[in-house]
This record gives C-alpha cells, sequence and structure tokens, in this order.
C-alpha cells in the first residue's frame, strides 16, 4: 500500500497534461436532465427521450446528461452549455425544476420535447411557474403546428411534441440553426 499511492500519483501527474486538454475539449451545446432513475415511470421517460436523443446525435452534435445529483450540485454552471433538453421529464424533483429555470432566467435556452414536467417525483402537481406558456408566445419551429417558444428571463424555452426520429430531427435541426451560433 506504501507503493501503491505514490506509483498512482506518479501516473496522475504524467498524464496531466491530457486531463488538462481534455478539459478544454469543446462540449456539446445540448445537455440532457437525466431523472432519478428509480423514480417512477423512468421506463417512459427512456422510450421518449430515445427519438430525440437520436436525432440530435444524427444532426452531428454529441449529447451530454446532466443527472439531477450533479445538478443540484450547481455543476451544470460550470460547463458552458447553451441549451438544456427536457425529453418528457415530467417526474423530475422540484429542486431540479428550480435550478432549470435558474439556468435558463440567466439567459441559457431550454427545449422541451414532449410533456412538460408537469409533477413532481411521486406524481403530485407542481406549478409550471417559469415554464408555464404565456398567452402571447410566439411560433417555435415551422412546420411544427404545436410548438411555440417564449422568453423567461434573459432565457428561452421552445416546446416540441413528441414525435418520432426524423420528424424530430428536421424540427431540431430547425431549432438549433435558429438558437446556436
Amino acid at each position: 500500500a506504501l507503493h501503491d499511492g505514490p506509483l498512482a500519483m506518479a501516473q496522475v501527474q504524467r498524464n496531466l497534461d491530457v486531463v488538462m486538454a481534455f478539459q478544454q475539449f469543446p462540449r456539446s451545446p445540448f445537455v440532457f436532465v437525466y431523472p432519478d432513475p428509480v423514480l417512477p415511470r423512468a421506463r417512459s421517460y427512456f422510450e421518449v427521450h430515445t427519438p430525440t436523443y437520436h436525432a440530435i446525435s444524427q444532426l452531428g452534435y454529441a449529447v451530454d446528461y446532466a443527472t439531477e445529483k450533479r445538478i443540484a450540485e450547481w455543476r451544470l454552471d460550470q460547463m458552458k452549455y447553451d441549451i438544456i433538453v427536457l425529453p418528457a421529464a415530467d417526474y423530475i424533483r422540484d429542486e431540479t425544476f428550480e435550478r432549470v429555470g435558474q439556468f435558463v432566467s440567466r439567459g441559457g435556452k431550454a427545449l422541451v420535447v414532449g410533456a412538460a414536467p408537469e409533477r413532481g417525483p411521486m406524481g403530485a402537481p407542481r406549478d409550471l411557474g417559469w415554464l408555464k406558456v404565456p398567452k402571447d408566445a410566439a411560433p417555435g419551429v415551422p412546420g411544427c403546428t404545436n410548438s411555440v417558444r417564449f422568453a423567461v428571463g434573459k432565457g428561452e424555452v421552445w416546446t416540441l411534441p413528441a414525435a418520432d426520429e426524423t420528424t424530430l430531427r428536421g424540427w431540431i435541426g430547425e431549432f438549433a440553426a435558429a438558437t446556436l451560433p
């Protein structure tokens, strides 16, 4: 044990330049909220999540995940994400919901695909607050009749209905062209 500790530290120090280079690697502009997998309805989350994930991947974007633990530890703010994706995460924790709202109000963008998080983790209804669609919301993606966009603080929320991969790919492509630099 006395030998293994310094040896491991020497290995870390030897590869420090690689680790530091990785930290400078460009991040994906998209980050998915990943709810706690032990919560109820986790299976339905993955069924709706998969087409959204594939649509973004097929457009050539990397996909990152922010677990509820990462969001609770404020690590979402340390990464430089542009867009947080809520794919039918209708059962995220209240704390996660509030922190995502703070991310958007400070200038981030949220893309809600499918159902909005209208319920807390155990199914109790929640006040949508920052995610409530105002009456003067603008049309969202062209060609999608159920898509809207609206401002929240300095940020913006876009909504898309749940759909198949091909349809989502077209809509998300339009969204990315309109919002990403």
